[in-house]
């Protein structure tokens, strides 16, 4: 049974081995197929490419061969042609010299009349300047055009002949002909040159143009210094603009670029430069205020030495401020004095007519200092917060007497006061310098009261021939006073005046030869002496 068993694995292993040696074998037999298929592939494919190839040199010595033919039939042909024009050529020989001579002496003729007649118009950058002979004229001055441009304006420009300047052919019968110092000149004085520049860029737009970085920003700092001197920058929190401000490097023409200085003025007129208004024949100052929709207020604080009851045809007022295109901000802490108001308070008084009042004491002002952080827009505040306040001096009340005490007749009652207290008297009633002195002379300082000499109403109150300033009163009874040369005038005509009433003071005026009171009596029209009724 052993033995049958090891007969049967001997037998198993074989058929093993067997079916592995037929498993390899499979894939060497497909590959041996391969290389087969592959060599017939091979072959057939070089005997196309060598069939093909015999094929195209075929075409190619078919194609040589035409073209051989081609050539050869045309040479024939141009060689039999030129044969037969030579052989036309010894017939007419005579003719054809003659034809070429004027031919010849036609074309340079034209040539000629074309160089007189011809030039060229030249222009930078499109804008046509003038017109010259030859280009050269124009080349030979770019270079100088440049030192002379950048000399001027104090940066380098350059203009490039090849890109800058254009020149276009034209007839130049009838046109002014450009020489090398004319080119020059006009291409010297040109404002629309390129150049280099730096620009005060103001909210995002260029604005004004200047040579170098240094003197925008010395434009910059002196607009500052106008509205904030620098010896005061160090009390201020913050300085600046209030528009968004940069310098930048820009190309520009040179018409563009302008001085410091100019720069300067023209930001402090900015948007709207000074409005002036010419007074015409018939205006008045609440006319041209309606027109200019402006107030009168205005106008008074525009021309604060305008005599607004004075003015005349061909006078200029103010009407507008000019409204700078920079705006200087500040913020910062400021310490100022301020006045502050007084009361008023009134009382009664047995010595003071009814219907009047009479100051017992004036009011002062008190005064106290203010510490505020203060906001400023060119120089002008805006706006102020209040940090603290301290009283240097206190106000002192103002007392008014309001008079109780009945009063004295405005009739006059015949019986006269001195006009003035405490004068002398310096020319008496009578005869003076060979005419007749009407009155008498009271001399007192410039200001002294002058008071009614008896009760009345008012008939003259102004100027007065050669009084002055006078006051007449009618008192009602056949007599008259006159006060003149006064210096101030406390009533107008109409007014109704007790004796005692305060009604001008002492001057200067008219014919005087120093402060007086002159003073009068009339007594149904004829002056009398006053001295008799004091």
């Amino acid at each position: 049974m052993a033995k049958k068993d090891k007969v049967k694995k001997k037998e198993n292993r074989k058929k093993f081995w067997d079916k592995a040696v037929e498993v390899c074998a499979e894939p060497i037999f497909a590959l041996d197929e391969f290389h087969e298929i592959w060599d017939d592939g091979m072959k057939a494919l070089w005997d196309l490419i060598v069939n093909g190839a015999a094929a195209i040199v075929d075409g190619v010595d078919f194609l040589v061969d035409l073209i051989a033919r081609c050539i050869f039939f045309v040479y024939f042909h141009i060689v039999r042609g030129l044969h037969l024009m030579l052989v036309d050529m010894r017939k007419h020989r005579k003719a054809l010299v003659r034809d070429s001579v004027i031919f010849l002496f036609i074309f340079i003729g034209l040539f000629a009349i074309l160089n007189y007649a011809t030039g060229y118009e030249y222009a930078y950058k499109g804008k046509i300047l003038g017109v010259v002979k030859d280009q050269d004229d124009v080349f030979q001055v770019v270079e100088i055009v440049s030192e002379n441009l950048s000399k001027e304006y104090g940066n380098k420009i350059e203009i490039d002949p090849e890109e800058d300047i254009a020149f276009t052919r034209i007839f130049t019968l009838g046109k002014e002909i450009d020489d090398i110092d004319m080119v020059l000149s006009r291409l010297s004085n040109m404002s629309d040159a390129q150049a280099e520049a730096y620009a005060i860029r103001i909210d995002g737009k260029n604005k004004y143009y200047l040579e170098t970085r240094k003197d925008a920003n010395s434009v910059l700092n002196r607009i500052m210094a106008y509205y904030v001197p620098k010896d005061k920058w160090s009390k201020y929190e913050t300085i600046g603009f209030m528009e968004d401000v940069k310098v930048v490097k820009v190309d520009t023409i040179t018409g563009n670029i302008k001085s410091p200085n100019a720069v300067f003025k023209t930001i402090l007129k900015g948007k709207k430069g000074e409005g002036y208004y010419k007074i015409k024949k018939g205006d008045t100052i609440s006319g041209i205020a309606k027109r200019k929709h402006i107030s009168i207020k205005t106008i008074r604080k525009l021309n604060p030495k305008l005599d607004i009851g004075l003015i005349h045809s061909g006078q200029k007022i103010l009407i507008a401020k000019a409204i700078p295109s920079l705006t200087v901000k500040t913020i910062g802490i400021e310490t100022y004095k301020k006045k502050t108001k007084y009361k008023t308070i009134y009382k009664d008084s047995k010595n003071v007519y009814r219907g009047e009042t009479r100051v017992a004491r004036a009011g002062v002002k008190g005064v106290k200092s203010v510490t505020a952080r203060i906001t400023r827009k060119n120089g002008k505040k805006i706006d102020e917060e209040v940090i603290s306040t301290k009283v240097l001096k206190k106000p002192v009340t103002r007392i008014v007497l309001k008079g109780t005490k009945k009063r004295p007749p405005t009739i006059g009652s015949g019986h006269f006061a001195w006009p003035v207290h405490g004068a002398s008297i310096t020319s008496y009633f009578g005869g003076r310098w060979g005419r007749m002195h009407e009155g008498i002379d009271l001399a007192c300082s410039t200001g002294t009261p002058i008071y009614a000499a008896d009760g009345g109403t008012v008939t003259l109150a102004g100027w007065h021939w050669g009084y002055g300033l006078c006051v007449i009163i009618d008192h009602k009874n056949g007599y008259e006073t006159l006060y003149g040369h006064c210096n101030n005038l406390y009533v107008s005509v109409g007014t109704k005046v007790y004796k005692g009433k305060k009604i001008a003071a002492v001057g200067n005026t008219g014919n005087s030869y120093g402060s007086h009171c002159h003073f009068e009596i009339h007594r149904h029209g004829t002056p009398v002496n006053p001295l008799s009724y004091l």
